[in-house]
């Protein structure tokens, strides 16, 4: 992981890539929230609402840190001593949603 960014940004990089594909196939990728019409965009904050109140439907994965390898994904959550599910990644696309509204009223303009 880069050294330069912090540890917290890290994390909501690795939860980005872990749980981006699985986003994206609900039309809740990044892109698609860019290019969404104002209707798809309120649909769109009824599927970020929904797997708000259900992110265990989404699993979680393990790791754990080492001072030779880093951050390591782990089998177990025994074994692991950070857990991330898809909460920061949900967060996030919530808060791209006012900034995608306001292009597509800019759009329409």
């Amino acid at each position: 992981m880069d050294a330069t960014i912090s540890f917290q940004e890290q994390l909501e990089r690795l939860a980005e890539a872990m749980f981006g594909p699985q986003l994206d196939s609900l039309g809740l990728g990044r892109r698609a929230l860019r290019e969404h019409s104002i209707e798809e965009l309120e649909a769109s904050l009824e599927r970020v609402n929904d797997a708000m109140a259900h992110p265990e439907s989404f699993g979680v994965f393990h790791s754990k840190l080492s001072a030779e390898a880093g951050l390591i994904i782990t089998q177990s959550g025994s074994e692991g001593h950070i857990t991330l599910g898809i909460m920061p990644p949900l967060l996030q696309r919530k808060r791209l949603r006012p900034r995608a509204l306001s292009a597509g009223v800019s759009r329409r303009c």
